[in-house]
């Protein structure tokens, strides 16, 4: 979805949010996602609930500072 959203809107990408929906993911397919992330461009990362808490730890982790912590109705200004 990144590469085409690139494609359509003829941008990068920076921030990828929502739910990922990798309940039934391994450890390693995560990282693996991880690793497209950063070879995209991807600068802020907020998976949302059904990501699986498990899976947002991991996010969480291997992102630090890419990480953001998503909440109940957040708001976030893009400049």
């Amino acid at each position: 979805m990144i590469e085409r959203a690139r494609e359509v809107g003829n941008e990068n990408v920076l921030a990828v949010i929502g739910s990922f929906h990798l309940l039934q993911h391994s450890d390693h397919a995560i990282q693996k996602i991880i690793a497209q992330f950063k070879q995209l461009g991807i600068r802020t990362v907020g998976p949302t609930h059904c990501t699986g808490d498990p899976q947002i730890g991991q996010l969480r982790n291997a992102l630090g500072a890419e990480f953001l912590e998503m909440g109940a109705a957040p708001m976030f200004r893009f400049e």
